[in-house]
């Protein structure tokens, strides 16, 4: 019979600050002798030397900063609760000893950044790219595309909307606890399929006291401009 290993972090984020702490947990059988984390939390000097180095020499890193960090049994499992205490980038993942050797959980390495104390009052500011909110796009056969491409017809993917960021200003404002959004430019861009993509560049604005009507949705009480509006408001709201 083959064993389940879960592993799990708490709180579930990614982004931290200096002073707090994360937990580790894995979920195995109770036959399991040992088990670790495997982590770089706690070698941030050991991580920018060899981060400097490889950018200056091209030398591959050494990957020195690994380390195992026993956990302690609880119920049907481990866990570890390690401080944060250095600013930096750091992975980690469990592990366990069984009788056959390491064993490891399904999925990736769990990632975090941790931020000075200082930030933690601060204002992030949260960067919203109006064209890749909402549904997802569909995906359009790449030889088909290819034909209208040579035929000399355009083709714009379906774009995210100024109501679809309004939609998401709960996750952005209280999950992500961001405190300020800074739109990419909203303004109308050249169709012309060109080195910059589909769409074009964002940068590449025709009018810049114009609204790019595809962020909007059609409403015929509503322009393109009051629906910008009705985003401001939502967000000082």
């Amino acid at each position: 019979m083959i064993m389940k290993i879960t592993q799990y972090k708490f709180p579930d984020r990614n982004i931290f600050y200096a002073g707090e702490s994360v937990t580790f947990r894995l979920v195995c059988g109770q036959e399991i002798p040992a088990a670790f984390v495997r982590t770089t939390i706690g070698h941030a000097e050991t991580l920018r030397q060899e981060i400097i180095r490889h950018a200056e020499t091209g030398d591959p890193r050494d990957d020195l900063a690994w380390h195992d960090l026993a956990m302690s049994r609880t119920g049907d499992g481990f866990e570890l609760t390690i401080p944060l205490l250095e600013v930096g980038v750091f992975e980690a993942k469990c592990w366990c000893r069984t009788r056959d050797g390491m064993r490891w959980p399904e999925g990736g390495n769990f990632f975090l950044k941790v931020e000075s104390a200082e930030n933690a009052a601060s204002s992030p500011i949260y960067c919203a790219f109006v064209r890749q909110f909402g549904a997802a796009k569909p995906e359009v056969d790449p030889e088909k595309l290819a034909e209208l491409d040579r035929l000399g017809y355009t083709v714009i993917p379906p774009s995210g909307t100024f109501r679809d960021v309004k939609r998401q200003l709960d996750r952005i404002f209280q999950t992500l606890q961001c405190r300020i959004i800074q739109l990419l430019p909203i303004h109308p861009v050249p169709t012309v399929y060109g080195r910059m993509g589909r769409y074009g560049s964002p940068f590449a604005s025709l009018d810049y006291f114009a609204v790019d009507p595809s962020l909007a949705e059609f409403d015929p009480k509503s322009t393109p401009l009051e629906q910008v509006v009705e985003l401001v408001d939502a967000v000082h709201a």
